[in-house]
């Protein structure tokens, strides 16, 4: 016990005396305290020295510190700091000491201070030994990539938006885009890429340029380093598992893989690309569309050039030329121009051209514009080596030829297959004798095809199926061109006495094309090219040319001549061919357009001759020897004026493939009323050979033959005698014909279908035909009558057996002004009877009734119906018929006075089967435009049983169709048992036009309604029968609406009470609806009472630009005061006829309050215009307190409104308080007519001196201003 108290009192003692005994020591061991604490600092610093400068080390070599190592620092720095401000404190009281009595507490705080510094000094030296200083650092992402210059156009911008949305549809885990070699494809993802990553679509995005030589080491490489991988295996395969381990799992990554050339393995990378994980998605570029097809990309997008204002903008930064730059901004923006929208090019031109004077600028413009390539700028380097990559990496040598090919046409052509196909062989690519035309035709396209997908070659813009090349593709193809075995001549303003300079004999090809007044002769003397293989001239503006007899003696090897004149009137200028053209020997194709050529017999002589063209030529007769002429496989004559009958001698050609002769005229008898071609087509030709052709006799359009537009077989022909079609050769070409066009088909005894009367020589229908047209044929009744089988059994089978296959190819069906057309058919039901047509063609055909088509058929491919002018048509479809108008997208109906009903139920259907609501999942499911005009009995369109299906509509256009009172109605019986009330859905309508429908009551029948998200035009006019309130109402429904797509608006003679209502505050927080509307015209409506009524505040028409009121005559306002508050874009107000109208703007109270908080920037501010007449109850336009909201109006014109005393007029109270001057500053015109109380336009107002004004009929308009307005 006593051990136990000796101990608890030498505890207590302990505790007791060692506080005791530090605070003694702050008293007496002050010395003591200073040096252990002097000693610790100099410690510590010289173990942050230590750290630092292993720091140092570590920052030099990329590495990040570690975190704790950088608080340690920071906690030295500050300890240090406030130790050396302790110590600094010390110094002044030990002098004190010295000096005065010493401050005991103040003695006693500081040694306190420094004792606690001394105990965290020993801990900092303790906390030093770190286990990891530093780190290796992650490298930049795609931020280190992406360039701060970059600028958003149009065309860019619609490519960013597509891969921003590709890459956040979980789909499309792999997307590709393409465009032509230096369009910005590279910078593009690199913005799309650092855009994903702030919009945390992805955690990393690695950028991998791949380029032509691909190293999946390097790449390996570049994918581990943005991804602060370390690599340590050696292996490819090892490295590949490894990146592709760190890909799947660690968060969602983006490969962007630039500059793909072939199909890449990803695997063999390492990149998980379809290996069931989301982690990681592949964005490539490449300049070839089939790269993205090859690597299977969901999404494909391309990127376009930049237009001509996007061009010049980035031509301006690059060139640092500024907008008020006068010297050279007119210069600049020709050179520009040149570089066509290329991106690498505006670049590399613009930035090289920097500072440079007016004649480097200029120097460089020729350059550009005279396309010799062969002598490239400094500045042209980097985009003509980037064009010639993509070249060198086509493996098609077909495509590499057609692609130097289409640099021999002028700059912006549009060219077609035909056209690269004849000069095809000029060049070298056919090394096979024996290739058919098709076959040729054929590769030609293929390697189109190549180029287009290589962005070498672009799709025409007017012309369908046509191509052409940017200009410095071009540029790039003659360049290379000019590097190989080819040297080109091509301009498009030569003259010929170039050629005498020491290149002519290297040319292989000239084009010379719109030479106007440049050549009238070719002499021999300029004439020596020994290894040209092309030579292509267009003269214009001469009346003749001559060649001279011994011109082709000096180009012996030629294979392609294509001579094209034009004088510029209708008389051809003259050509006569010169004897040395029997020297060439060689030559394959010979064209010639445009010539008054008289005497061509010494085209005979052309043993070698594969392809002969006349194009609008005159020439006295075909010569015979051409029949000599082994090797011709093509011969054209399109319009040419010919002498003497070619039949006879075209009909003993029997080696020809291809035969085009069309628009024929002056030879004897052609023109006259016996011009039948049978006639004049021997009997029992035979073209064993021939697998195109197109014939038209009579006055028909030329045909013009485009390459791959061109059917095989065309047979055009014009007053055709089906007694005598009997001619073997007439029924042979017509069996054969893919197109047939009959016109004023006659025949002895009549001739009233074309199965059987017209086709009795040969029982095996029309098979062929692709396309039929029957035109002005008066005694044809019907296609195909088979009643005949019925009665006549002879012929029965035979007959039968024809029609079960009759028009199975047929696409296209047309029959225009057929007096006794009464059905399409007459007997029993062909087999497959126009199951393949797509377009159908009916015009002015008087004797066609009833039901179009009144038994079953099968329509399932009919795409376009167009009937016209049928006065007895009375229906067109059935019910089973239209079930199968699967695919009808047109449907246009006119001028057919007895029409009652589209599709007519008849009894046999309803007893036979039960209509469903569900009929609509498949009846015109595809249709997109709907127009019906001067039908003057229709009294159905749609029925609502069948209403369902129009989920493809997008035009609906009715006009003049006076029985008409819904568009969605009942049109038989079924239709009143569908259920009550159902939604008729609209999605895609976007143009509704129902105009002069005098008893039109409502779009819908009973207590159906219409669904429109996506109208954009209204247009109701001539309706006076509407009973509707309101067109736009209860959008409340619609409580995620934010934007309304209604942007033209027109109604006309309606009985409309108002326009707009809206029941209910529409959003959320009270934001007003943003509408689209940008043209509102509302027209003799007596009834409108209001345009927009509902809550405040909610619609803003911000994209208003046009309004129009006109005969509204019980409207007493046009703006509310919160609608006038969002019309910045409005430039036009017209209001007319309206008697009631009180105030443009509404007043009152509440509206008062309203008008005092309008924006700063004012109501109007871009309104140009305004018109007002014919307003007798205004009394002024708009109040005194918007007269400078109106900064930009121009002209101003008011009339015959006898109220009317002040444009803009005071309220009472406010007039004496208002004594500023008013400008209006863009006012150009004022016209004040017949306004009897008028006044003044406003107290205050003052005109510029430049404006005109027109005063007339206001007796009461203030005098002195009136004298200046009357002056002016």
């Amino acid at each position: 016990m006593a051990e136990v108290g000796i101990a608890v009192g030498a505890k207590v003692a302990e505790y007791l005396v060692d506080p005791v005994m530090r605070r003694a020591r702050y008293l007496f061991c002050v010395n003591k305290i200073v040096e252990d604490l002097k000693k610790e600092k100099e410690k510590l610093i010289s173990t942050q020295v230590s750290i630092q400068e292993r720091v140092n080390e570590a920052t030099n070599r990329t590495h990040t510190i570690d975190s704790t190592v950088e608080k340690w620092l920071k906690e030295v720095d500050n300890v240090i700091e406030e130790v050396q401000k302790l110590e600094e404190e010390i110094k002044t009281i030990m002098i004190c000491f010295l000096v005065w009595c010493p401050n005991v507490v103040l003695q006693y705080r500081l040694c306190k201070q420094m004792s606690k510094k001394i105990v965290t000094l020993t801990e900092l030296n303790k906390n030093c030994k770190f286990n990891q200083l530093s780190r290796l650092a992650t490298l930049p992402g795609i931020e280190y990539f992406c360039s701060e210059d970059f600028l958003y156009f149009e065309s860019t911008k619609l490519a960013y938006d597509d891969l921003l949305e590709a890459l956040t549809d979980a789909r499309a885990s792999m997307i590709g885009l393409y465009g032509m070699g230096g369009s910005g494809k590279t910078t593009l993802v690199k913005e799309v890429g650092k855009k994903a990553k702030e919009l945390k679509i992805y955690d990393k995005v690695v950028f991998v340029a791949v380029s032509d030589n691909v190293n999946i080491r390097k790449m390996q490489g570049e994918i581990a380093d943005s991804l602060g991988l370390k690599l340590e295996e050696e292996s490819e395969s090892g490295r590949a598992r490894r990146i592709w381990l760190r890909l799947t799992s660690q968060g969602r990554t983006l490969v962007i893989l630039d500059d793909v050339w072939a199909y890449l393995d990803l695997k063999v990378i390492g990149i998980p690309f379809k290996d069931n994980t989301t982690s990681c998605n592949v964005l490539l570029t490449t300049r070839r569309q089939e790269i993205c097809i090859s690597m299977g990309c969901q999404t494909t997008i391309q990127l376009s050039i930049l237009n001509e204002e996007e061009e010049w903008i980035l031509f301006q930064k690059h060139a640092s030329i500024a907008d008020d730059s006068s010297t050279l901004n007119g210069l600049a923006q020709e050179v520009a121009r040149e570089c066509k929208g290329l991106p690498i090019a505006i670049v590399v031109v613009g930035t090289s051209l920097k500072g440079k004077g007016v004649d480097e600028w200029m120097l460089a413009l020729n350059r550009l514009r005279d396309s010799k390539p062969m002598e490239i700028e400094e500045g042209l380097r980097n985009p003509y080596a980037c064009l010639k990559l993509s070249y060198d990496h086509l493996k098609s040598a077909e495509a590499k030829l057609v692609f130097l090919l289409c640099s021999l046409f002028p700059e912006d052509y549009e060219i077609s297959v035909e056209d690269l196909f004849r000069i095809r062989k000029g060049i070298g690519v056919c090394k096979s004798t024996h290739e058919s035309l098709d076959d040729g035709r054929s590769k030609v396209r293929v390697a189109i095809n190549i180029l287009i997908d290589s962005c070498l070659l672009l799709r025409a813009d007017r012309k369908k199926h046509h191509v052409k090349m940017h200009d410095m593709v071009r540029d790039v193809a003659l360049w290379i061109a000019s590097g190989g075995d080819h040297v080109f001549l091509v301009n498009g303003n030569q003259d010929l006495d170039v050629f005498s300079d020491g290149e002519a004999k290297d040319y292989t090809a000239i084009s010379l094309w719109n030479q106007v007044h440049n050549i009238c002769q070719l002499d021999s003397s300029l004439a020596y090219f020994p290894k040209l293989d092309i030579l292509s001239l267009d003269i214009s503006n001469q009346s003749y040319f001559v060649v001279s007899e011994s011109f082709f003696e000096g180009m012996k090897q030629l294979k392609v001549l294509d001579l094209g004149g034009s004088n510029g009137s209708w008389a051809l200028p003259t050509l006569k061919l010169p004897q040395s053209i029997k020297l060439l020997t060689n030559l394959q194709t010979l064209g010639l357009s445009n010539w008054d050529l008289g005497d061509i017999t010494v085209l005979g002589s052309l043993k070698g001759l594969e392809r002969l063209e006349f194009y609008e030529c005159s020439i006295n007769e075909l010569p015979a020897g051409i029949v000599e002429v082994k090797k011709l496989k093509l011969l054209n004559l399109r319009g040419c004026s010919i002498r003497r009958n070619p039949y006879e001698v075209i009909g003993r050609c029997s080696q020809l493939e291809e035969l085009y002769i069309s628009g024929i005229k002056d030879f004897e008898g052609w023109e006259s009323e016996g011009r039948e071609v049978a006639r004049y087509i021997p009997e029992n030709v035979s073209f064993p050979r021939l697998l195109r052709f197109v014939i038209q006799n009579g006055k028909f359009e030329s045909f013009k033959l485009e390459g791959d537009l061109v059917p095989r077989a065309v047979l055009y022909l014009d007053g055709l005698d089906a007694s005598i079609s009997s001619n073997a050769s007439v029924s042979y070409l017509m069996h054969r014909a893919e197109v047939l066009y009959l016109q004023n088909l006659r025949g002895w005894g009549g001739c009233k279908n074309l199965i059987p009367d017209l086709d009795q020589a040969r029982l095996a229908g029309f098979n062929e035909l692709i396309e039929l047209s029957l035109v002005s044929c008066p005694e044809t009744e019907c296609l195909i009558d088979t009643t005949s089988t019925e009665t006549d059994h002879h012929y029965s089978s035979l007959i039968q057996e024809a029609v079960d296959s009759v028009f199975s190819k047929l696409v296209k069906l047309t029959m225009i002004d057929m007096d006794c057309l009464e059905a399409l058919y007459s007997g029993p039901t062909p087999h497959c009877f126009l199951e393949k047509l797509q377009e159908l063609y009916i015009q002015d055909c008087g004797q066609l009734c009833s039901i179009l088509f009144p038994r079953k058929l099968n329509l399932c491919s009919l795409r376009v119906m167009r009937i016209e002018s049928c006065p007895m048509l009375i229906s067109l479809f059935t019910l089973s018929i239209t079930r199968t108008l699967v695919r009808l997208e047109e449907l246009e109906i006119r001028n057919c006075k007895e029409l009652k009903h589209i599709t007519e139920v008849t009894d046999n259907e309803i007893e036979g089967q039960e209509i469903h609501q569900n009929d609509h999942l498949a009846t015109f499911s595809r249709l997109k435009s709907l127009l019906v005009v001067n039908c003057d009995k229709l009294e159905c369109v749609f029925p609502i049983s069948l209403a369902q299906g129009l989920v493809q509509l997008e035009r609906i256009h009715i006009r003049n169709t006076p029985e008409l009172k819904y568009v969605f109605s009942p049109c038989n019986p079924e239709d009143q048992n569908v259920e009550d009330m159902f939604n008729i859905e609209l999605p895609v309508l976007k143009t509704l036009k129902l105009n002069q429908l005098r008893n039109l009551i409502s779009i819908c029948w009973g207590n159906h309604y219409p669904t429109w998200p996506s109208l954009q035009d209204l247009d109701w006019k001539d309706c006076p029968g509407l009973t509707t309130t309101c067109i736009i109402r209860e959008l409340d429904q619609n409580k995620d609406m934010r934007v309304l797509n209604l942007e033209g608006l027109y109604v006309g003679n309606c009985r409309m009470e108002d326009i707009f209502q809206f029941q209910g505050q529409l959003i959320d927080g009270g934001e007003p609806l943003t509408a689209s509307l940008y043209r509102l015209q509302l027209c003799h409506l007596p009834e409108l009472r209001v345009i927009w009524k509902g809550p405040k505040e909610c619609l803003s028409l911000q994209n208003l630009y046009y309004l129009e009121v006109i005969g509204c005559r019980k409207l007493k306002t046009i703006f509310s005061p919160t609608v006038v508050r969002s019309l910045p874009q409005l430039e036009t107000v017209v209001i007319r006829d309206c008697e009631e109208l009180e105030t443009i703007i509404s007043d009152g109270k509440e509206h008062q309050v309203q008008l005092n908080t309008y924006p700063r920037q004012g109501c109007f501010p871009k309104l140009s215009w305004l018109i007002v007449r014919h307003c007798n109850s205004l009394k002024y336009l708009f109040p005194i307190a918007m007269a400078r909201d109106f900064p930009q109006l121009k002209c101003l014109e008011v009339a015959e409104a006898y109220q009317i005393e002040e444009i803009f007029g005071y309220e009472a109270e406010s007039r004496a308080n208002c004594a500023e001057e008013i400008v209006l500053p863009k006012l150009e015109t004022v016209i004040l007519k017949s306004l009897p109380s008028i006044t003044d336009i406003c107290q205050g107002i003052r005109l510029q001196p430049e404006v005109c004004c027109m005063v007339k009929d206001c007796p009461k308009y203030a005098s002195t201003l009136a004298a200046t307005v009357l002056g002016n």
